[in-house]
């Protein structure tokens, strides 16, 4: 049964228009803003990241504004000297 089952939508830049108001269904989230996402539960979770499309921004801009957030990810969530200048948006 799909209302069971919970969709994510994270707008790229072909859909980054797209919004809630698209979908009827409750269990369609559309991803307009970074976010961390626990799936799972207890210490069989894992956390994702999710981060839509901005228009005029890198990945790397975008990921040096969630530094504070990414400091619960295990690890850093990429490693303590990862340079986020690396990433480009194409």
């Amino acid at each position: 049964n799909s209302k069971n089952i919970n969709f994510y939508i994270i707008p790229g830049n072909h859909d980054f228009s797209i919004s809630q108001n698209y979908f009827t269904l409750e269990n369609i989230q559309i991803i307009t803003s970074p976010i961390i996402i626990n799936f799972g539960e207890n210490n069989k979770s894992i956390s994702f990241l999710f981060i839509p499309y901005k228009t005029n921004k890198s990945i790397g801009e975008i990921l040096s504004e969630q530094e504070n957030k990414l400091k619960n990810f295990k690890d850093n969530f990429m490693g303590k000297k990862h340079k986020y200048k690396r990433y480009k948006s194409y």
